[in-house]
């Protein structure tokens, strides 16, 4: 079925391929603080705003059945389209949107990292003892205290319950000939893994994976594949606990000090971008003094909240789409920037054809502006739009009053009742 050349995918197409474990991607359009008041349990944000810097690296393969959804504000066909002019062959939209999911019998869940928050739920709320339990797990994967950690031999143990598998560095090349997506996560801290890494792998530390698996791991029925060094413990627990909640997990072993030949930071896949109009800080700094000029800033909020051009009002690129035109102060140039110019470089074309005017990209962005030793600004100087680009968590809220506390109490502990409800997981609770 299709609509205006856009395939339609219904709630329930979803959930039989999610039950027949078929490879799929749920992807919300929308921007973070939205997706999370309320979405399916297995959707993943991947806004309009962001996307060209995230999807090829969060759905590697091109013919991987991707559908995307928002809530009525035109943000999914734009990001379909987008998908199409990169190369995705099997994109989709879901019948009725966010409401449409509802109307099928699906339920929606709020806050962000919905899988992990859900799967932690029921580990806590267990009758049995759990094969291993959130503070235990914390403890193995954040805890500097080495005499707490479980030894290797322990830390096998779990993972073979779960499931896990052990396959060779040639295991792994056979596996990433197949026509599977594979995400290859190095568990290791940041700077472990700048020091020397297996080529192709990404850096995401074991802590931050457990909790943000669907950031990093946003294709349903993909395997992951964990590497670490030393005695391994935590890629173990860390794929122990991700084979709990249904993930084909598995670990390489035997590797080798020449096996880590890559130094240095990972970089993102990108889709091919037309080169576009630069500008130096140092000129930049000569236009803004002619009063003509207009920097856009495309960073996340907080970003520029901590530290921006003088005179830079900051938006996410779906307002473009959301408001047009009408979302930007009058200017006869833009410039476009953020961190390093990369995101901002992708809205640049769009911009031209909204405001028929002259768009630059500010080489180096605001990275390369700092270096210069420019002055900044701080504070909400020039919001056009909501910070709608981050939702914060519960953790990072600061002083929380009691009656926050209460309701974060109630959510988790609602969240086994509305898993059963929801019905969609495969997650599976190892008793010890």
């Amino acid at each position: 079925m299709s609509e205006k050349n856009l395939l339609i995918r219904d709630t329930q197409h979803l959930l039989n391929a999610l039950n027949a474990g078929e490879e799929l991607a749920l992807v919300d359009a929308r921007e973070e603080v939205p997706f999370a008041g309320g979405h399916p349990l297995f959707a993943v944000n991947i806004s309009v705003s962001k996307l060209d810097i995230e999807i090829l690296n969060r759905i590697p393969r091109l013919n991987t059945p991707v559908t995307l959804y928002d809530n009525g504000e035109g943000l999914a066909r734009v990001a379909a389209e987008r998908l199409r002019e990169i190369g995705y062959t099997d994109v989709a939209l879901l019948a009725g949107g966010l409401a449409g999911w509802v109307e099928g019998g699906g339920e929606l869940f709020s806050g962000v990292n919905s899988p992990a928050n859900g799967f932690a739920s029921l580990v806590d709320n267990s009758t049995a003892t759990p094969l291993l339990g959130t503070e235990q797990l914390a403890l193995q994967l954040e805890s500097q205290d080495n005499g707490a950690r479980l030894s290797a031999v322990e830390a096998r143990t779990l993972a073979d319950r779960a499931g896990v598998q052990r396959i060779t560095l040639a295991g792994l090349q056979q596996w990433q000939q197949q026509e599977r997506t594979l995400y290859l996560f190095d568990v290791r801290v940041l700077a472990e893994y700048q020091q020397g890494h297996l080529p192709g792998s990404r850096s995401v530390p074991a802590a931050q994976l457990v909790k943000e698996t669907d950031q990093f791991a946003s294709v349903l029925n993909a395997r992951i594949v964990l590497i670490d060094d030393g005695d391994g413990v935590r890629a173990t627990v860390a794929a122990s606990w991700l084979a709990q909640q249904g993930w084909q997990v598995a670990i390489v072993d035997g590797l080798q000090a020449a096996d880590f030949s890559v130094s240095g930071g990972w970089s993102p896949k990108v889709p091919e971008l037309d080169a576009q109009p630069q500008v130096t800080p140092a000129e930049l700094t000569a236009r803004l003094a002619e009063g003509d000029t207009q920097v856009l800033d495309f960073t996340t909020s907080a970003n520029y909240v901590n530290a921006h051009i003088p005179g830079a009002a900051w938006l996410q690129r779906a307002a473009l789409t959301t408001a047009g035109a009408d979302a930007l102060p009058a200017a006869e140039r833009y410039v476009v920037t953020c961190g390093s110019s990369l995101l901002a470089a992708y809205s640049a074309e769009q911009l031209r054809q909204l405001t028929g005017k002259e768009v630059q990209v500010l080489t180096g962005g605001n990275t390369a502006w700092k270096a210069a030793g420019l002055p900044v600004e701080q504070g909400e100087t020039t919001l056009l739009l909501p910070r709608i680009d981050r939702f914060l968590r519960p953790e990072e809220r600061s002083n929380p009053s009691a009656a926050e506390i209460a309701l974060q109490d109630a959510w988790r502990q609602g969240l086994p009742a509305q898993l059963a409800r929801d019905g969609s997981h495969r997650f599976k609770v190892l008793a010890a």
